[in-house]
């Protein structure tokens, strides 16, 4: 599978938090290990919780190491276009407009891509610096996990399956790598639009 510039633009926001979650894990190893002698057996119940979250995020991690179940899904020709043409895409927000009609969407965690001929309803909230919000086919379930995968890890799946995407103006989340085609709110409206209109009928809808 051909993702080696979508999985850069995924690791540039997994190393800050992993950073993050080495540090908070060795802390709180330090932590526990300190408090073991005089509470034992006491210190589940009491930071059970906590401790559960950290086990959240560092399985987040690992899995978001991976290639997303979304790019998966692309035929292998519109992967191998889409990985190119990502680092120079046009970019607003969190969102690349790829030349072969692909949108690539930077998450927290994951990169996902999605069709423009599989988006069903687009429209953009124009509050602020403007939301695009997307919807597409419904994505196959999640009922193919195999058996006890841990909770942490079916959550990502459901993401990565969702049929839903945003592309938030208000945020910056592709940085440095790359040499996007830079553009403004209402310039990536109307390419997007442009490229939506070659497999559909239906209006975007402005809000």
């Amino acid at each position: 599978m051909d993702t080696y510039n979508l999985m850069l633009l995924q690791k540039q926001h997994l190393k800050p938090l992993k950073i993050l979650l080495l540090c908070t894990d060795c802390l709180w190893g330090l932590f526990l290990l300190f408090l073991w002698p005089e509470l034992g057996g006491e210190l589940i119940p009491m930071f059970g919780g906590l401790l559960v979250v950290l086990l959240f995020l560092n399985l987040l991690v690992l899995e978001a190491r991976k290639p997303s179940a979304s790019l998966k899904k692309l035929p292998p020709d519109v992967l191998r276009a889409v990985n190119a043409q990502c680092l120079t895409g046009l970019r607003f927000g969190n969102g690349i407009l790829c030349d072969n009609d692909c949108l690539v969407l930077i998450g927290k965690a994951v990169v996902t891509a999605v069709m423009l001929k599989d988006v069903t309803r687009m429209e953009l909230r124009t509050a602020g610096k403007g939301v695009i919000f997307l919807e597409g086919r419904q994505a196959s379930d999640i009922g193919s996990l195999e058996p006890f995968t841990p909770l942490a890890l079916q959550g990502l799946a459901m993401e990565n399956k969702s049929n839903k995407g945003v592309i938030n103006g208000a945020e910056n989340r592709v940085k440095g790598t790359g040499t996007f085609r830079q553009a403004d709110r209402d310039t990536f409206w109307r390419a997007l639009c442009s490229a939506w209109k070659k497999y559909t009928d239906t209006e975007p809808i402005v809000s």
